[in-house]
């Protein structure tokens, strides 16, 4: 009942000093913690503004009586705690009051506000004064507020998901005996952001464009914030939070934005429907068949990416059927592509057979670009059985330099293989496991050898017999040299494979050159500088140019290859040799190739270009048969994603009959420059090929290409054309003839500029930014963003002249494109253009 001065309350003794309380209908529950006793109850009030002062139990005060305060979906215009206490605030409004809106005086709080504007008071939006306590904020709009946002002093402070805005002091001022938290919220347009000791801020906005939707402080979806909080929280509640799936910063964001309301989001869980075995294998497969994620959509933002498989690690293959029960490792992952449905197929610990049944059981994980947010499926368990053999063996063999006979095979690619079973028509007999060779030390030179190989699996199940036949018969391979140039090969195994000791036996200063061809030119000059040269050893299988000053025998000591060895060959050209003891088509030397479309040319050459072009007319090829000794060019084509990169109609055998290029080195004047390049550039400024600076100015050997079209190379009679640091020598009385021409250098360089290069580039995580100034000065080196605006600045100060290396820690830096300037004494000299990877 009311007792006398206005709106004061007494309940069971209990008396409450107020005036103004709530709005029409609203309702406070409390409960009351007295020294004598506990109750508890309700408040129903009409007013607009909530002061309490002080409870008396029995009559009598006491300062360690505590109040607990629930305010749940009112409005109103303020309220004030005199009393030690723990108010919690949910789904209201408190606002236009003529002082604060909250105001906690007391030696001990604990506020709690969520879902809740603070808003257009002429004092602070909420003032605590207090010895201990908390304040903590979720999910709340505190704005428009004549001083300070927030002003504490005592009370610990954290912050999620709030937004701070257009209050006319500062958004925050706190004065705390622990830490500040202010997490995934919007400071805004106050006369100042934060005034406060000991504060902790991660992922969150301050500044004055957050862009928020007018008339409200919902954000607009093109907003900073939006999608930009905790990578591992999403919006629990859509259109409050707009966007993609991670959570939007601010009031309206987060895991507890369902109490603004809105539409729950969907489950981005994929669904496991069946794990069944994988037909016509040797088991340990199963193939696993899921729906897709919700969000495996590439128009929305921050959509499922890529998703992970799982299987339960058990020996016993007993099923499982939640997440808790297992102990999980990762087999592999596949991309998203917007389809409703996948499959997979998945590895098992062990298959079903007679000897009993064997579960293996998988999830799925659902992965979006953030790393902290995914899903996770169902668990499903199933079964696989070996229901096939292995493969016939593919066997390889050759004879090694000690005379022994090496078999080799593919290493079988069924999960269940166990072991090779290799035999010889000689009696010797070895199983394998664990290895893909086997070697027969009981052969005798000059013998010939048949040996069979079976795989077994670990059922015992026995694939196909394969066979191979070697000889070891010993010797030396005799190579007959016309004067001018050969292309050779042996079909040995030289003892020693060094240049120099393989032409050995040549008479004496005959050798010219030497040259090799494995995705690039391989160089010897007998009679040049030794470090210069780029061919060290012959590889076996190889073809090699030698040119000769007179006619001269070859011979070449060591064990015969395998008949038919061929090395791996490259995509477009190679220079391989013939190991047949007799002359083979080249369709039947290529077999593979040639059946498969992927045979281009091969071209020989005796004393003459001879080409087998297998796309042309049969008559009009003048290699028909390819022969020991001689080495041919090859150039192959791959199959790529359904086609296969063939030759087009119309084209000129002779003009492609084989690479056509110069080999390069020399002297050069840049002694200083030790570890940089000099450009071989064609007419169109292109480079074309890059020659190494060595000690001394020396030019490494390097080579140029025939392209006609001058586009990546040079064309025959082109000028021989070199660029460095911004000057450019041009050779007088050379140019380019594309005829295997040693081309000796000596260039002097003049009005070199300062340069700046990266390497490697693009960039994954480090690189090396090196500059090189022709006279000491102040050096600035900047990191810039495709719009020309500086984002780092990667050196600075007074350099020498000379290189000068710096290392460059891109891990942090977004995938992009950037640029790198160097400016020596205010002027930018150089620039380039970096691409960060992923």
């Amino acid at each position: 009942s009311q007792s006398q001065g206005p709106d004061t309350y007494d309940w069971r003794k209990d008396v409450i000093h107020s005036y103004e309380f709530l709005t029409a209908g609203s309702r406070i529950d409390f409960k009351y913690y007295g020294t004598y006793w506990t109750t508890e109850g309700q408040i129903d009030w009409e007013g607009q503004s909530f002061k309490i002062y002080q409870l008396v139990p029995g009559g009598s005060d006491n300062s360690t009586d505590e109040l607990s305060l629930i305010i749940e979906e009112s409005t109103l215009s303020s309220l004030e705690v005199y009393k030690n206490s723990s108010v919690d605030i949910a789904n209201s409004t408190i606002e236009n009051s003529e002082s604060s809106g909250i105001t906690i005086n007391a030696s001990s709080a604990n506020i709690e506000l969520s879902h809740t504007y603070v808003r257009g008071h002429q004092e602070d939006g909420i003032n605590i004064n207090v010895e201990s306590g908390a304040l903590i904020l979720n999910n709340t709009v505190v704005v428009e507020n004549g001083d300070n946002g927030l002003e504490t002093n005592g009370s610990d402070v954290n912050l999620h998901y709030v937004t701070i805005a257009n209050n006319s002091g500062f958004g925050l001022e706190a004065t705390s005996n622990g830490p500040s938290l202010i997490h995934n919220s919007i400071i805004s347009n106050n006369e100042g952001y934060y005034s406060a000791n000991n504060l902790l801020l991660e992922y969150n906005y301050v500044g004055n464009y957050p862009q928020f939707q007018e008339g409200s402080y919902q954000l607009e979806l093109y907003s900073p914030a939006v999608d930009s909080a905790m990578p591992w929280h999403t919006d629990q509640h859509m259109p409050y939070g707009i966007g993609g799936l991670r959570a939007d910063k601010g009031a309206y964001g987060g895991p507890n934005n369902a109490g603004w309301g809105g539409t729950l989001a969907p489950d981005g869980a994929p669904e496991i429907s069946s794990v069944t075995d994988s037909p016509q294998d040797q088991g340990s497969v199963v193939g696993l068949s899921f729906d897709a994620s919700a969000f495996d959509n590439t128009l929305i933002p921050q959509n499922v990416t890529h998703y992970a498989f799982w299987r339960h690690y058990d020996p016993t293959g007993t099923s499982i059927s939640t997440l808790d029960e297992g102990s999980w490792e990762l087999l592999g992952d596949m991309p998203s592509q917007s389809f409703n449905g996948y499959a997979y197929q998945a590895s098992t610990l062990g298959n079903t057979n007679t000897f009993g049944t064997f579960n293996s059981c998988y999830t799925i994980v659902a992965h979006t670009d953030e790393e902290e947010t995914y899903w996770y499926s169902n668990v499903m368990c199933g079964e696989s059985e070996d229901n096939l053999a292995p493969n016939e063996p593919e066997l390889e063999g050759m004879v090694l330099e000690t005379g022994d006979i090496q078999i080799m095979w593919t290493s079988p690619f069924e999960e269940d293989y166990a072991y090779t079973e290799i035999t010889s028509d000689a009696g010797f007999t070895s199983d394998i496991s664990g290895d893909t060779l086997s070697v027969d030390a009981t052969v005798e030179l000059g013998g010939t050898y048949t040996y069979t190989a079976i795989h077994f699996d670990v059922n015992g199940n026995a694939s196909d017999p394969s066979s191979l036949t070697l000889e070891t018969a010993a010797g030396s391979d005799e190579i007959i040299l016309h004067a001018g140039w050969n292309l050779i090969s042996t079909d040995r195994i030289p003892s020693d494979a060094n240049v120099a000791s393989v032409f050995g036996g040549l008479s004496e200063g005959n050798l010219q050159y030497v040259t090799g061809f494995n995705s690039g030119v391989q160089f010897y000059d007998p009679n040049g500088l030794a470090f210069l040269n780029s061919l060290g050893d012959l590889n076996n299988g190889y073809g090699y140019w030698v040119k000769v000053f007179a006619d001269d025998v070859l011979n070449v000591q060591g064990v015969q290859l395998s008949e038919g060895y061929l090395p791996p060959l490259n995509e477009g050209w190679n220079l391989v040799g013939h190991t047949y003891d007799s002359g083979v088509a080249p369709e039947v030397v290529f077999e593979d190739l040639y059946s498969n479309g992927d045979l281009i040319y091969v071209t020989g050459f005796d004393q003459g270009v001879q080409v087998y072009d297998p796309n042309g007319l049969p008559f009009l090829n003048t290699l028909t048969e390819m022969r020991n000794g001689f080495g041919y060019w090859v150039k192959s084509a791959v199959a790529t994603e359904g086609g296969v990169l063939a030759p087009t109609v119309g084209d000129d055998v002779t003009s492609i009959a084989n690479p056509r290029y110069a080999v390069l080195n020399g002297t050069s004047n840049l002694e200083a420059f030790a570890g940089e390049y000099v450009n071989v550039i064609n007419a169109r400024g292109n480079t074309v090929s890059r020659l190494e600076i060595l000690p001394g100015g020396y030019l490494m050997t390097g080579a140029v290409y025939e392209d006609e079209l001058g586009i990546y190379g040079l064309r025959p009679g082109d000028a021989l054309r070199f660029s460095f640091h911004g000057s450019i020598v041009e050779m007088e009385g050379e140019s380019f003839k594309g005829e295997m021409e040693h081309v000796k250098l000596n260039l002097a360089f003049t009005e070199l500029e300062a340069s700046l290069t990266v390497f490697p580039n693009p960039i994954t995580t480090t690189s090396n930014i090196s500059y090189t100034l022709l006279e000491k000065g102040d050096v600035l080196v900047e990191l810039l963003d495709i719009q020309g605006r500086v984002l780092a600045i990667l050196d600075r100060g007074a350099c020498t002249e000379g290189i000068q290396i710096i290392e460059f820690n891109a891990g942090d830096l977004a995938a992009g494109t950037y640029a790198i300037r160097l400016t020596v004494d205010g002027v930018e000299v150089s620039s380039e253009r970096v691409v960060k990877t992923k």
